[in-house]
């Protein structure tokens, strides 16, 4: 996704903000800190923001995350997900530091992108606040710049 395709959510206001954590009997095993991230706004639709297949990169789409066990499930599925689990989609938009985006507008974003063209992370401006998404070693993670 190029930063012209960003465009379309400038000024829009963030709705919603959910990470991926991993469940295994509906306890969560995964770091709370770690998972993709989706943005949703209250307008242009969402941002689903994911680790890339090679692990260090940053993929971007621009759709909200599907289940792919939400259901109906096959026998075999459903004893995978009772013995191994899987990701489920937690709503954290009370939870800091997204709590202080939920309302505010998306100005800007900086595409972190490395000499390979690889792109990293993420630097997003919602109204004045600093947030990074980036993907380092299969896990994306948040910082709030100050």
């Amino acid at each position: 996704m190029t930063d012209l395709q960003f465009t379309k959510y400038f000024g829009d206001a963030v709705a919603r903000i959910s990470r991926l954590r991993y469940e295994v009997g509906g306890k969560v095993t995964s770091d709370p800190a770690d998972g993709a991230v989706e943005i949703v706004f209250t307008a242009s639709g969402a941002l689903f923001l994911d680790t890339g297949a090679d692990g260090d990169s940053l993929t971007v789409q621009d759709f909200e995350w599907t289940d792919p066990f939400a259901g109906p499930l096959s026998p075999e599925n459903e004893e995978f997900v009772r013995t191994s689990g899987k990701w489920v989609r937690h709503d954290v938009s009370t939870e800091q530091p997204f709590a202080d985006l939920i309302g505010k507008k998306l100005f800007d974003v900086a595409p972190i992108v490395g000499s390979n063209g690889k792109l990293y992370g993420l630097l997003l401006d919602i109204s004045g606040y600093k947030l990074v998404i980036y993907a380092p070693a299969d896990e994306v993670h948040v910082s709030m710049l100050t």
